[in-house]
């Protein structure tokens, strides 16, 4: 079971998406979750449908073409979910490249995304349940310095002449 090539990228996950809360690995276990398994359907639907049929170099590089376009306007899209377009490309690639030509291999997608599915459930289940960071609780001890930050920002009469130097 350990010689199982998925669990490098169960590793890797569970530091990927390590973060200080646990609200944002979550957000970015979605997301990593989310864009393998997009990848992973999109190179194992060219592999069905696209790879039986190719013949030379520039077919290849049309149908990964069209895969990587996919992946790539998610990730140029809103900077909460370029992670998602960021993963469907790595993914697709590799599902759908490989350096002796077309493949049709499935096993590399399958893979990607069960290895994504234990790292993020090892991580889940150690900052879940044994070692919760909640923001919410961090914020209550930081918020009294803010206020005073803010209260001393308000001291400052707006109408004098230093309250612009003072800003900066």
């Amino acid at each position: 079971a350990l010689s199982w090539g998925a669990l490098v990228t169960a590793g890797a996950t569970a530091v990927l998406v390590s973060q200080r809360s646990l609200g944002a690995i979550v957000q970015k276990s979605v997301l990593r979750i989310g864009g393998a398994l997009l990848g992973g359907a999109l190179g194992i639907a060219t592999i069905v449908v696209a790879m039986p049929n190719l013949q030379n170099l520039g077919s290849l590089l049309v149908v990964a073409g069209l895969g990587f376009l996919v992946a790539a306007w998610i990730a140029v899209g809103s900077s909460r979910i370029a992670y998602l377009g960021l993963q469907t490309g790595m993914a697709f690639a590799m599902c759908v490249t490989d350096p002796r030509g077309p493949t049709t291999e499935l096993t590399p997608g399958r893979d990607r995304v069960l290895g994504i599915l234990v790292g993020v459930l090892a991580m889940l289940l150690v900052n879940g349940t044994l070692w919760p960071a909640r923001a919410r609780l961090t914020m209550w001890s930081r918020l009294p310095r803010a206020f005073r930050a803010l209260a001393g920002l308000a001291r400052l009469a707006p109408a004098t002449r230093e309250y612009p130097a003072h800003l900066q």
